[in-house]
């Protein structure tokens, strides 16, 4: 007998069968609006559905994904086979913490509370996953809590932010993030991590590699002005909308820093900008990212960041990484452009 594999995704995760969207497509769920199909797509409003999800496509065969915003992500157009799990506003919450709350306690239980910004006036936020960084930068700013100013810019996620260790303007995640609890793939378990344990790098953390799930992260800020950190987060702003090509989707700066260069540097100096592949482009006004001028295919941006790739190789002996994660490209298929 043949399972009808919604149904049963439904009845197992006990959510109704309408929740589960059979082949949606996931362009219009990523910022640069490529992307075909998710056999199964679920962006649940509870954690009740995030925790047992893996264990439910362990026992079905079914390979599962999990993305934030898809604010840095290009998807195939052949789309992702299985489960996709989005873990977007549907979730967010943020709640500060009480001195004496027990998460606290257990930090300095562990003697883990030596944070940098943990000196008098300072604050504890606890973000869910699914919480926009602009949203709790904006959810500090008005508690008079200062260290995301730069953040409020960033798109995405908290998780996904954790998960790349996000930055701009001198900032990362890993300034602030004091612990995270993510829910691992291969146990259904709980796990805290704290400090160190995160695996910090430029554009990257131990999630990179764990593909655990992001639950909640715990953030120590200090006290400041109101208006002072306001006045910052819109200069960080304005600096934004006066450099970046924030008018045309994107996935935002699509290639890590090289060491001792600055990619769109390179790619500008490379003559690259306006150049074409379909509808994606090298951005005329910031080299570094690739946008879509209407009808861009995944393939295009791909195409696109490999020539980019080959060409400043070639100029200037340079291999630019990508920044943005590349999903749902077999490898005999050409692969994705990664590290050389």
């Amino acid at each position: 007998m043949t399972v009808d594999l919604r149904q049963e995704l439904a009845r197992r995760l006990r959510i109704p069968q309408q929740s589960i969207r059979r082949d949606e497509p996931l362009a219009p769920h990523t910022s640069i609006g490529v992307g075909g199909p998710a056999d199964y797509y679920i962006a649940p409003q509870d954690a009740a559905t995030i925790h047992a999800l893996p264990a439910v496509c362990r026992d079905l065969g079914l390979p599962l994904t999990v993305f934030g915003y898809g604010t840095n992500l290009v998807i195939a157009d052949s789309g992702l086979r299985g489960v996709v799990l989005q873990i977007d506003r549907n979730s967010a919450d943020i709640r500060l913490l009480a001195p004496d709350d027990p998460l606290l306690a257990l930090l300095r239980e562990r003697g883990r509370g030596g944070h940098a910004a943990a000196a008098p006036g300072a604050a504890w936020l606890l973000a869910s996953s699914g919480t926009a960084l602009g949203q709790l930068a904006h959810f500090a700013q008005r508690r008079s809590l200062t260290g995301l100013e730069a953040a409020h810019g960033i798109p995405g996620s908290v998780g996904g932010a954790v998960y790349m260790n996000a930055g701009a303007y001198g900032f990362q995640m890993a300034d602030v993030v004091v612990m995270s609890r993510a829910l691992e793939m291969a146990t259904g378990e709980v796990r805290a991590r704290f400090g160190a344990e995160h695996g910090f790098d430029y554009r990257r953390s131990c999630y990179a590699d764990s593909g655990d799930i992001i639950l909640d992260v715990l953030i120590c800020l200090s006290s400041g002005a109101q208006d002072e950190i306001l006045m910052r987060m819109r200069d960080f702003n304005e600096r934004r909308r006066a450099s970046q090509p924030l008018d045309l989707p994107s996935a935002g700066s699509v290639f890590k820093r090289p060491t001792g260069h600055y990619a769109g540097k390179l790619i500008a100096e490379a003559g690259l900008q306006g150049t074409r592949v379909g509808d994606a482009e090298v951005s005329t006004k910031h080299a570094g990212f690739i946008v879509n001028r209407g009808r861009a295919s995944a393939e295009d941006v791909r195409a696109l960041v490999m020539q980019i790739q080959q060409t400043v190789d070639r100029l200037f002996g340079v291999w630019l990484t990508p920044e943005v994660r590349f999903l749902g490209w077999a490898e005999e298929n050409g692969g994705i452009p990664g590290a050389r």
